[in-house]
């Protein structure tokens, strides 16, 4: 369900990029929706006992109905804003069909407020997108069903799912609702073969002799050399299983795992360290796995995105940050290249890649600024001031030695 929810919201806001030069007929002085509620402890533990232990392991995998009422949807609907600051959503269930609204908070020099609000319909059980407006902007329906698809692509859904039905009381998943929408969760947006080589990957992970000894954490550079390391020296395609490490790593440094069919127990977990801090190589892998799937403009643009958004947080907008994940694209870049890169990249890491190989240091850099600090002090993404310190980012890390593998 929330792959399904970030699928629809994915297509609103591909829509509020695409008529970006409209945005001035489609900005609200408010937003549409009150703001979320606060969920009780008990409330929480629902919603996310649902979320990872049903939804996200397979609607009906037991044969059983998944019957989600207002109340329910609401929990989910919290339990999501959350992931995006600010924001409001709602999904309310009618007679046949849901309407489906997010209040979406613009960037502070903007002001105001994206509405948007699409009606999704369920004709013989299959989820299909009747309307959707941005603001008072009512889109064609075919751009719709054409920006759908493209929501759908970079989510790695294959399809809406099926086996749905609508009404005032709830919506109900019949088993294996979201089996085409979500697709096996331990690999999106990987081929069948992708993800047998990451779950390979994962298992020579959990075998590693740095999970098992009593260290009280572990050097990142030094974990991605012995992973690298341990593929076979004889792969026919080195480029995927660098790309299967990756995917693995970023996993793995998140505090998460790839359900294993075999049942091979999950690599033990020890916290990761890369420029003495645990979050860089949190970034680094990310950016690494997400420039895997979407290219490094993309992977960019979503990590600037991640630090401004930071800004307006406890945790504050960080340079640091978005060096890692500029690193890390630049590894994965290289290590899936083509084959003669991704063999280089091997050899490296059979004779051992150290943090200064990949990583540049970030103590030179401006710490953690709130948003003001930063609009002060940089102005935002277009300015000299700001372009001079991701240009001498970009720098150090086309220095890096393993930027020569590239050469």
């Amino acid at each position: 369900m929330m792959r399904l929810i970030s699928a629809l919201l994915g297509l609103l806001l591909l829509l509020v990029i695409g008529l970006a030069g409209a945005l001035l007929l489609v900005r609200d002085s408010s937003p549409s929706l009150q703001p979320m509620p606060e969920l009780s402890a008990e409330q929480r533990r629902w919603g996310k006992e649902l979320l990872h232990e049903s939804l996200l392991d397979g609607v009906g995998a037991s044969g059983e109905v998944i019957s989600l009422t207002p109340a329910d949807l609401q929990i989910l609907s919290v339990l999501f804003t959350e992931q995006i600051r600010d924001s409001r959503l709602s999904l309310l269930p009618g007679e046949g069909s849901a309407d489906l609204m997010l209040a979406w908070p613009l960037p502070t020099k903007l002001g105001g407020w994206l509405n948007l609000r699409a009606r999704l319909v369920a004709p013989d059980g299959v989820l299909a997108i009747e309307r959707v407006e941005v603001g008072k902007l009512p889109v064609p329906a075919a751009l719709a069903e054409l920006l759908m698809e493209q929501a759908l692509a970079v989510l790695a859904i294959p399809a809406l799912p099926t086996g749905i039905e609508i009404s005032p009381e709830a919506i109900r998943l019949q088993p294996g609702a979201l089996a085409n929408a979500d697709g096996d969760r331990s690999s999106a947006m990987l081929t069948a073969d992708e993800n047998d080589l990451v779950l390979v990957a994962q298992r020579r992970l959990a075998g590693l002799s740095l999970l098992n000894s009593n260290r009280s954490w572990i050097d990142a550079a030094e974990l991605l050399s012995a992973l690298i390391a341990s593929a076979p020296a004889d792969a026919i395609d080195p480029a995927a299983e660098n790309k299967a490490a990756i995917l693995a790593l970023a996993a793995y440094v998140n505090g998460r795992s790839l359900p294993d069919p075999t049942g091979a127990p999950a690599p033990r977990s020890i916290p990761v360290r890369m420029r003495d801090r645990e979050d860089i190589p949190q970034h680094f892998f990310t950016s690494g796995a997400l420039v895997l799937q979407s290219g490094s403009g993309l992977a960019n643009l979503i990590g600037l995105a991640k630090e401004l958004d930071d800004a307006d947080s406890a945790s504050g907008f960080n340079f640091s940050d978005l060096a890692a994940n500029r690193a890390g694209n630049q590894f994965a870049e290289l290590a899936t290249a083509n084959a003669s890169s991704a063999g280089r990249i091997q050899q490296m890491a059979r004779s051992g890649l150290s943090e200064d190989d990949i990583m540049p240091t970030v103590d030179w850099l401006p710490g953690s600024m709130s948003r003001a600090t930063f609009d002060r002090d940089f102005g935002g993404r277009d300015t000299p001031a700001y372009r001079i310190v991701v240009d001498e980012i970009d720098r150090r890390i086309a220095a890096l030695p393993v930027a020569a593998v590239g050469e």
